[in-house]
């Protein structure tokens, strides 16, 4: 059983289950009930599930597992979905969402980052200024002319999955020169506090290296999530894929020689000891050289500031995928088997502590 929750313009949440048979040995999905709810608390979401199955008279007990993202009220360690099934129906396997992971790592460690960034992005979309106005279109449009930017629309990041987030920040850096000057015609013809935000941020000279930077780290997340959107089954390829990525992260600020001496597993982010100068801490290669043009003009606080954010950011993100992914777990071993290298050399000869 497949759990989701999402919610329609008109704030109506509604609760998505899914399930599927393995009769003819092939999964099957169906959706089975769109449920509106009046709030997204576990415990009514509980409610909700149990109550489709007792209408369409499904017995609960035939579950043999449960998947879902990993946000607190689905698999939290108290009063949670999750822990309310397994209170009842001890008997089924849990699996959570290895994309959802990510996000979630993604949205903690961007806390380390000016909290202006991200409202820069969902500000600059904002659907009132541009989509209610044909006369702002075509003033903008003016700008991407004469700025020589292609005239795409401007993008608005997911409200739950915070690496859509990408998508958007790219499209701001390639039209970033036509949105510093139209925002400044705009707050000038009409001062609102938004707009004055908005004209502040695009004119910190930091928010463009802050902004390079995060794509840089988006991009890297967003290969990982896109693996695991395959349908093909590849869980015996996630320990290699999460070792691979904490390595890669933790290349960008930490000595080299203790990341190859070390399992990724026990790599210590906050040790400071075997971190490099901050100074060369790897940002990108947008980043840096925009951090190359400003450095005449910004104190060696501001400078120090902004590599230490994004030091933090790096720090953090290994933080949140360690917490969230046990590496230790006796299955990655054990789906080393249907790999097609092993399973062609039959290794191991059988499949019972898989089965």
């Amino acid at each position: 059983m497949i759990i989701d929750e999402t919610m329609d313009l008109s704030t109506i949440k509604q609760l998505a289950v899914t399930y599927f048979k393995m009769q003819t040995f092939a999964p099957k999905y169906f959706l089975l009930d769109l449920v509106e709810i009046m709030d997204g608390m576990a415990n009514i979401i509980y409610l909700a599930v149990k109550q489709v199955f007792s209408e369409l008279h499904i017995p609960m007990q035939y579950i043999i597992g449960y998947s879902s993202d990993t946000t607190n009220v689905m698999f939290g360690e108290h009063n949670s979905v999750f822990q309310m099934l397994r209170a009842v129906y001890p008997n089924f396997y849990s699996v959570k969402c290895s994309c959802h992971l990510i996000h979630l790592a993604s949205s903690y460690a961007a806390k380390m980052l000016p909290k202006h960034l991200e409202d820069l992005c969902r500000n600059i979309f904002n659907i009132n200024h541009f989509h209610r106005s044909s006369k702002r279109q075509d003033a903008y449009r003016d700008f991407q002319e004469f700025f020589n930017v292609e005239p795409r629309q401007l993008l608005s990041p997911g409200q739950t999955r915070w690496l859509s987030l990408e998508a958007c920040v790219n499209r701001i850096l390639e039209q970033y020169l036509a949105l510093q000057h139209y925002f400044v015609l705009t707050a000038n013809e009409d001062p609102t506090h938004l707009n004055d935000r908005i004209v502040k941020s695009l004119h910190n000279k930091f928010t463009l290296a802050y902004l390079e930077f995060l794509s840089y780290q988006l991009q890297r997340f967003n290969v990982f999530n896109c693996l695991y959107q395959s349908e093909r089954p590849l869980l015996q390829n996630l320990k290699d894929e999460v070792e691979g990525l904490l390595k890669s992260i933790a290349s960008d600020f930490m000595v080299v020689q203790y990341i190859k001496e070390t399992n990724p597993k026990d790599i210590n982010p906050t040790n400071v000891l075997h971190h490099v100068p901050q100074n060369q801490t790897y940002i990108g290669i947008a980043a840096t050289a925009t951090i190359h043009k400003i450095e005449e003009g910004a104190t060696n606080e501001d400078l120090d500031r902004f590599r230490s954010d994004c030091k933090n950011f790096l720090i953090e993100i290994i933080l949140q995928i360690k917490q969230r992914v046990d590496l230790d777990a006796e299955i990655h071993d054990i789906v080393q088997c249907i790999s097609p290298t092993k399973a062609a050399f039959r290794t191991p000869s059988s499949l019972a502590q898989i089965i």
